[in-house]
């Protein structure tokens, strides 16, 4: 898991390595490898745009539509990161 901002700018630190679940660290290694800018919110929870997402438990919800949420794979969030352009 990095450490800084300098290697990963879109991460916000800091992001507690033995708190983060192994769904966090696979969901955060995915994003960065696919170029797509997100925010560490808390330990369970990643900001893409106006999308929500929690590795944990795959759940993803848009800000403002609570009928947006649903859960999904990280396959699964890319194809609609890139739909929606989040």
């Amino acid at each position: 898991m990095p450490r800084n901002n300098t290697d990963y700018p879109h991460l916000v630190f800091p992001l507690d390595d033995e708190k983060a679940s192994t769904p966090m660290t696979k969901a955060t290694s995915f994003l960065t490898s696919n170029g797509i800018p997100f925010r560490v919110k808390t330990v369970h929870h990643l900001k893409i745009g106006s999308l929500n997402y929690f590795p944990a438990n795959g759940t993803l919800h848009r800000d403002a539509d609570a009928d947006s949420r649903k859960r999904v794979s990280l396959e699964q969030l890319l194809a609609i990161i890139g739909d929606e352009g989040a």
